[in-house]
C-alpha cells in the first residue's frame, strides 16, 4: 500500500536521479512575490500581495496550505488576514478558506487569493498543476511570469540508457492559453495575465513521453514599493557544476527588481525551508547535507524569491524502461541497475525494492496493477486507457536511493484479455502472414483474421482481441489497426479466450 509518505518518497527519487544530475537552474521555479492586474493600482496603493508557496505542481494524493502576506512601501511584512481563496478549475482542486488545497483530478488550476486591506484591495495569482507522475521533468516545473519576463524550460531524464544521460531531443509547444505566452523553442515569454500550459515532449527510441509545465503570467504591480520580485538562480549554468552531492556546496546569487523591471541594488537574507536537506550561508553558498530537494530563499525589503536546491546521493538507481505503454491484463518487465555517480561504474548485487502506487479512495482509479519482487508488472485488465503511473525501484533498506519508470496505459486499448472462450473456435489464422511490416511513410496497417473450427471452416459473429508485446514499437486498437510507433520489431497477438494467433511486426520509416 502506497502511503502518502511512501509515494512523496517514490516521486522525489525521480527528482533526485533527475534533476540532481543534469540540471542547471535557470531561474527560480516557484517566484512567490506576484501580482496580476486584478491588483488594485491606485496611487494611495502601499501593499504588495505574495503567496509564499508560489508555482506548485503536486501529487494527485498530496495537500498543499497556501499563506500569503502583505509587503508595506518600507519592505515590512503585514499579516494579511480576511483571505478570500478561489480555485478557476475546482474539477482539478478546490481550496478552503484557510488556503488548503485538496486535489480532486488531474490537470491545471490558478489559485487567487484576494485581501482588503486599509481599504483597497489586493489580489494574486500562481499555478497549480496536479499529477499522478510524469516521464521526466522540466526545469523549472511550474512558472510565474511578468508580462515581457522571459525564461527557458531545461528538460531533463535519466533514460534506460544508463546514468548520466540525457536526451536533448525536445519539442515544445504551447497546450493552453496561447493568448498570455509566446514559445520560441524552449524559451517562454509572458504576453498578457492569464493562465497557460507548455507540453515538452521527449522525442525518444521509447516512445514520446511528455510533461505539462504550468504557467501564470502576472500584469506588472503598480505599486509604490521599492521592490516588487526576487530572481533567485545558481550562479553557474554550468550543468556540470550545480551537482550537489552531501557535503558538496553550489553558490546562489539573487537580484531584486522595481516595479518597472528594473534591478535594484539591495542587501538579501539568505534561508532554507528544510534545513535537514542543506543549509545556506549569508552569502547564498548552500551546503548539501542529505539527500532531498528544498528551497533556498533570498529576502530583499520583505518580499522573497526562492529556487530548488537538489541534493543528489552519489549511489543512482537507473529504471528500464524510463517510459512504456502497456495493454490493460498484460505484463512489463522492468529491471534496475545500481551506479556510483562519482565514478560513473556499475554495482552489482544490490537488494532491489520495486513497489508501484496504490491510492487511497477516492484516487483508487488511478491504480494500474502489481509489480512483484523481481520488477515484473502486471496490469489491471480495467486499468484506464491513457492512465500514466510508475514502477519505482529502490536499494532496500534505502528508499531514497531510487529512481521510477513511467507507463502508460495503451490509450489504443489494444488487447491483454482475450475474453472468452469460443466453444465454435478451434484456432485462429492472421491473414496478414506471419510478418507484417508497418512503415511511418505507409501509416497505418489493418489487420485481417479469421476464426476457424474443428475442420477450418470460417467461424462468423466472433470478437477478436489484439494486443502488441511492446506498445514502445507498434499499438493496435480494439479493431485491429496498427499504428507505427517506433522502429523496431514486436509480436502481434490475436485471440479470442485460450485460442491465439501471433505474427512479427516490423516497423520501419
Amino acid at each position: 500500500m502506497f502511503t502518502k509518505n511512501i509515494l512523496s518518497k517514490a516521486w522525489m527519487l525521480l527528482l533526485v536521479a533527475s534533476l540532481g544530475m543534469f540540471s542547471c537552474k535557470k531561474k527560480d521555479d516557484t517566484p512567490v512575490n506576484n501580482n496580476n492586474n486584478n491588483n488594485n493600482n491606485n496611487q494611495g496603493n502601499k501593499y504588495l500581495l505574495q503567496i509564499e508557496q508560489g508555482a506548485r505542481v503536486i501529487q494527485s494524493v498530496q495537500s498543499i496550505t497556501y499563506t500569503v502576506r502583505l509587503v508595506d512601501s518600507n519592505g515590512n511584512v503585514t499579516t494579511a488576514a480576511g483571505v478570500s481563496w478561489t480555485s478557476s478549475n475546482t474539477d482539478v482542486a478546490t481550496i478552503s478558506n484557510n488556503g488548503e488545497v485538496t486535489p480532486r483530478g488531474v490537470g491545471g488550476t490558478t489559485i487567487t487569493a484576494q485581501v482588503t486591506k486599509d481599504g483597497s484591495t489586493y489580489s494574486t495569482s500562481v499555478p497549480l498543476r496536479v499529477e499522478v507522475t510524469q516521464a521526466f521533468v522540466v526545469n523549472p516545473a511550474a512558472l510565474i511570469l511578468f508580462e515581457g519576463e522571459e525564461v527557458p524550460l531545461t528538460p531533463v531524464m535519466v533514460s534506460e540508457n544508463g546514468v548520466n544521460v540525457g536526451v536533448n531531443n525536445f519539442t515544445y509547444s504551447i497546450e493552453t492559453g496561447a493568448s498570455f505566452i509566446t514559445l520560441t523553442g524552449s524559451l517562454v515569454k509572458g504576453k498578457a495575465p492569464g493562465y497557460s500550459e507548455v507540453k515538452v515532449t521527449a522525442n525518444t527510441s521509447s516512445g514520446n513521453p511528455y510533461v505539462i509545465v504550468p504557467i501564470q503570467v502576472l500584469g506588472v504591480p503598480q505599486v509604490e514599493i521599492p521592490v516588487v520580485r526576487v530572481e533567485v538562480r545558481p550562479a553557474s549554468n554550468n550543468i556540470d557544476d550545480v551537482q550537489i552531492f552531501r557535503g558538496e556546496n553550489l553558490n546562489y546569487i539573487a537580484k531584486a527588481f522595481n516595479a518597472n523591471n528594473q534591478q535594484v541594488n539591495e542587501t538579501f537574507t539568505w534561508s532554507i525551508l528544510d534545513p535537514n536537506i542543506a543549509s545556506v550561508d549569508a552569502n547564498g553558498k548552500v551546503t548539501g547535507l542529505s539527500p532531498g530537494e528544498t528551497k533556498v530563499q533570498a529576502m530583499a525589503k520583505g518580499v522573497i524569491g526562492q529556487a530548488d536546491v537538489i541534493v543528489t546521493p552519489d549511489t543512482v538507481v537507473v529504471v528500464t524502461p524510463f517510459y512504456t505503454q502497456v495493454a490493460a491484463g498484460s505484463t512489463r518487465q522492468f529491471t534496475a541497475k545500481v551506479y556510483n555517480q562519482r565514478t560513473q561504474q556499475q554495482l552489482t548485487g544490490v537488494p532491489i525494492t520495486w513497489e508501484t502506487p496504490n491510492y487511497p479512495s477516492p484516487f483508487d482509479m488511478f491504480n494500474i496493477g502489481t509489480v512483484n519482487s523481481n520488477g515484473l508488472l502486471t496490469v489491471n485488465q480495467n486499468a484506464t486507457p491513457g492512465m500514466v503511473s510508475f514502477v519505482a525501484a529502490s536499494i532496500t533498506g534505502k528508499p531514497e536511493y531510487g529512481s521510477v519508470g513511467t507507463v502508460m496505459i495503451d490509450p489504443f486499448g489494444g488487447g491483454g484479455n482475450c475474453g472468452q472462450d469460443n466453444p465454435s473456435v478451434a484456432s485462429i489464422r492472421i491473414n496478414n502472414g506471419s510478418n507484417i511490416t508497418a512503415s511511418f511513410s505507409a501509416g497505418t496497417v489493418q489487420v485481417s483474421a479469421d476464426a476457424l473450427n474443428s475442420s477450418g471452416g470460417v467461424v462468423s459473429g466472433v470478437t477478436f482481441n489484439y494486443s502488441s508485446s511492446d506498445t514502445a514499437i507498434f499499438m493496435v486498437d480494439s479493431n485491429g489497426v496498427i499504428t507505427p510507433v517506433a522502429p523496431g520489431t514486436a509480436t502481434l497477438t490475436v485471440c479470442i479466450g485460450s485460442k491465439s494467433a501471433t505474427a512479427t511486426v516490423n516497423v520501419t520509416f
